[in-house]
């Protein structure tokens, strides 16, 4: 499935508003304030040239961020986000929620107008981000996807990996903004590339997982010191990182069944 024909056909209008805003002085608005939303949004707020507007579903965390002394706002509609900010984040578990929090009279796309963009950061399904992104353009706003490749980790040291999809001009607007969060960002086509391109990722993390787990129990069952195992996988031809940051987990889990909450704190 690929973008539709409207995603291409941006007005004069909308590409000059687009261009010549000044990166240094545009407001930012985040949407979703989650394990992975609270990091980003508050390694964003904290290069001190961007007011962030912040709305979560539950108000509290984005309160907790103002809180820290951040150039922050909470808002109390995700339309107010948008309305308030040039560039807006979205961050959202699941196309349940991102539905919930982009329709309606108060939703993402009310505040939806010449000049505003919408960056979608989200792993969701790829005909949800076409969607939007026909939707978004529709009220004369841009859209981008960007998913992201990291957990909560990587989010909190601003190292994540953006995969975008969009067109050109609406991925360097918002590249100044996924330098700060993260460490590397890759124009991957149209709306639905950058989405396709992170499930494939996930498939192939899955089956380093897997792999990985299954080392981790033949040691367990064979007397072998999984520890040491672990050490000899990075000096070897198949050292990953994976094995470094979820290799103890894996091992924990081994020992204490139930133990899966591990996996997200790294």
């Amino acid at each position: 499935m690929r973008a539709a024909p409207l995603m291409r056909r941006m007005s004069l209008v909308r590409r000059m508003s687009t261009l010549s805003a000044d990166p240094e002085h545009l407001t930012l608005g985040f949407i979703g304030l989650g394990l992975m939303g609270t990091e980003m949004a508050r390694v964003l707020s904290r290069d001190g040239h961007h007011h962030v507007v912040l709305w979560n579903r539950t108000e509290d965390r984005a309160f907790e961020l103002m809180g820290e002394g951040l150039p922050v706002s909470v808002a109390s509609t995700p339309r107010e986000v948008v309305e308030k900010a040039d560039v807006t984040f979205s961050m959202l578990p699941t196309p349940a929620a991102s539905a919930a929090v982009f329709d309606g009279d108060d939703g993402v796309l009310a505040g939806v107008c010449e000049g505003k963009t919408i960056v979608d950061c989200a792993t969701l399904r790829e005909e949800d981000m076409i969607s939007m992104a026909e939707h978004v353009e529709h009220a004369g706003g841009a859209f981008l996807e960007a998913p992201v490749a990291g957990s909560t980790g990587p989010a909190k040291a601003g190292e994540l990996v953006f995969l975008a999809g969009g067109l050109l001009e609406d991925y360097e607007r918002a590249l100044p903004h996924f330098e700060l969060m993260g460490k590397s960002a890759k124009l991957c086509g149209d709306v639905g590339a950058g989405t396709r391109t992170k499930l494939i990722l996930n498939s192939g993390m899955a089956t380093m997982l897997a792999a990985l787990a299954e080392m981790l129990a033949l040691a367990e069952g064979a007397d072998v010191d999984s520890a040491q195992l672990l050490e000899v996988i990075s000096e070897s031809a198949i050292a990953m990182p994976m094995a470094a940051l979820k290799g103890p987990k894996v091992m924990m889990m081994l020992v204490l069944p139930g133990c899966s909450r591990c996996f997200r704190s790294c």
